[in-house]
């Protein structure tokens, strides 16, 4: 998948409060609005003009359930590592 640079550019940098792994268990719902919010820094759709919001909210429970909870990752180092993917 690849993204089209309709509204927002991307910023692949971690904030620091954002790097993992995260001191604390978030919520689902905390997890999954960070998540989905960082991706859509990168742009609200793919360039086949699918969205990137319904994508994040179909996949940011999988990584909550798998790379949250057991390894501690947060949500923008989730997302990051998924968006490396996007346009090959």
């Amino acid at each position: 998948m690849t993204i089209s640079n309709t509204k927002n550019t991307a910023d692949r940098s971690i904030d620091t409060e954002c790097g993992s792994p995260l001191s604390e268990t978030l919520t689902k719902d905390e997890f999954c609005a960070r998540f989905k919010a960082f991706m859509l820094k990168r742009g609200e759709t793919f360039e086949d003009g699918s969205s990137v919001a319904d994508y994040a909210d179909a996949i940011a429970p999988t990584y909550y359930d798998d790379y949250h909870v057991k390894d501690g990752e947060s949500p923008e180092t989730c997302a990051d590592s998924d968006m490396d993917y996007w346009g090959e």
